[in-house]
Formats: C-alpha cells, structure tokens, sequence
C-alpha cells in the first residue's frame, strides 16, 4: 500500500506508507523485472493514482510530454481490449469501438471534441518544483474495469519524458500504482476552499502579450476570470501572479504537430486565486490542463479563534 516515489530507481526508491497509528512502514520500489502488484478494479473510481520514480528525474516544465505519453499508452490499450484485437488502432477500429473509448479519448467516433468536460485527464501532482505522482481523473463518470485495466497496461511499461529524438532508459519513468486506500491529493478530496495555489504552471489559452506588452482584455487574469465563468467555478475570482514566468511544454494536436519544431515553448506562471465564497476542486484551468498544466491545490487557511 504505497503513499509516494522518490528518488532514483537504480538506488531502490522507497515508497512511504503511513497508517492509521502514525507509523510507517518503507517498502522498496520493485526490481525492474518484478511483477508490480496492482490493486484491483473498484467501482465508483474516478482517480487513479500513480507513484513516479526515475533514474534522472523528470522536469516539471515536461510534465505535458509525460502526461500525453501516456494518455497514448492507455488509449492503445483500450482500443486493443474493447476490439479484441492486439492489432487495433483507431484508423482500423470500427465506429462502435471508438464511441466505446470516446470519455478516455476526448473525442467522439467522428474525431470531434467531446463537450461538457467528459474526458478523462492526465495530470500530474508536484511537490515543489518535482512531479512526484501521476494522476488520471474522470468527474463525469467512474471508470469501468476494461479502461481501468488499459490504465494498468499503460502504467506497466516505462515513459520518457525527454523530447522527440530521445528514448533512452535514463529519461524514462516508472508508474507504480497507488493503494486505493491512499489519500487523494488536496484539491481532490471534496473539501471546498476560498484560496488556492499553483501545483503546476498555468499557461493562458491565448498570446496575452502582442510585441512585448500585454493585449487589451488578454490579461492572464482576464482569461482566468473568463475560464472561472466559463466552468461555472464561480462568478468571478482574485488572481495574483507568483515569481517569474517560466518555459514549459505544452499539448499540440498530432494534426498540427507538423507546424511545430518543438512542443514546448510557451511561458507559464505560477498563480493564486481567491473566490469569494469556498470553492470545491479539482481546479485545473489554461492551455494543457488536461494533460497536467495549470493544476490548483487549496491554501490552508489559519484557524480563526
């Protein structure tokens, strides 16, 4: 029953467990060639949890390259199990097979965007400036067992992280899934809250600056208050910018990949929020926030006497 993963591979990681008297039990990742212990499918699961160890650790700014990676693993593995073809893709697969995997997806069988928010995410948890833990989420519907077991499947084999080019073992990950008994992480507990805080960088869906300055009514809080309307989060929202922005990757369609070098060359910032009234999560906003950017954990507010 693990908590979290840290640290290199190569020099047997520890996974922490914490029970219920406070105690901790260490456990040592398993040996690459080791069966991984998985739990078993519950239903009314909508997180899956995985632990992250590496031999070079993974850089937030390429969280994105290792969320789409492997969102792609997963969606393989699906297609192969609701077609009952180890050889299916989504070209071959027949119309019923791909509306079968449409909420994992985000698209319908016609490759059209789903509406309302119904796909699944991909998203990735840090602790300071590491990704520490791999998250796949779902608040529209629960998973069933075929896609639980195709998330299983995906997080069997290794993921790099490192860009297009590069697939050696030291950019890869490990995914080490995550008791069910293991807390979710803040944010996605149910427990409603005014203030919240970067976990990951938040990107603006749109260019906000045009030759250097700012354009008008593109502001980063402008299209955060915009997104907070828009999801029916709340009515309207305080944001304040946190430290400098910094470089990160982000999600480009496979159909304009072709219009781009480099996947990653879009400035982030770390933000606050404050609602007027407490707000319940997971809150994920901008550009990429399916696949791990722009991810918000609650502030612990001081106890009032």
């Amino acid at each position: 029953m693990a908590s979290e993963c840290f640290g290199p591979l190569g020099a047997a990681s520890d996974i922490v467990d914490s029970r219920a008297d406070d105690s901790s039990v260490v456990l040592n990742v398993p040996a690459p060639r080791e069966r991984r212990r998985v739990p078993e499918h519950r239903p009314g699961c909508h997180l899956m949890q995985f632990a992250i160890g590496w031999n070079v650790a993974p850089e937030r700014r390429a969280i994105v390259r290792l969320a789409a990676r492997f969102r792609g693993t997963v969606l393989r593995e699906l297609l192969r199990l609701k077609a009952g073809d180890a050889w299916a893709n989504w070209t071959t697969a027949n119309r019923d097979v791909r509306e079968a995997i449409a909420d994992m997806a985000g698209k319908d069988a016609n490759g059209d965007a789903l509406k309302g928010h119904r796909h699944t995410e991909f998203l990735a948890w840090c602790d300071g400036d590491q990704p520490t833990r791999l998250l796949v989420w779902r608040g529209s519907r629960a998973f069933d067992a075929d896609e639980h077991e195709a998330i299983l499947r995906a997080a069997a084999r290794d993921v790099s992280w490192a860009a297009a080019g590069s697939d050696s073992d030291e950019w890869k990950v490990r995914l080490v899934p995550l008791d069910p008994a293991v807390l979710p992480p803040p944010g996605f507990d149910s427990q409603p809250s005014r203030g919240w805080e970067s976990v990951t960088p938040y990107v603006p869906p749109r260019h906000h600056l045009r030759g250097g300055k700012e354009r008008e009514g593109e502001s980063m809080a402008a299209q955060i208050r915009r997104e907070v309307l828009v999801r029916e989060i709340e009515h309207d929202v305080e944001v304040e910018l946190v430290g400098a922005p910094q470089w990160v990757s982000v999600h480009v369609p496979r159909r304009e990949a072709n219009k781009r070098t480099f996947i990653g060359d879009r400035r982030g910032q770390m933000i606050r929020l404050r609602f007027p009234t407490p707000v319940v999560g997971p809150i994920r906003l901008g550009h990429s926030s399916s696949f791990g950017l722009g991810l918000f954990r609650p502030i612990e507010e001081p106890e009032v006497p």
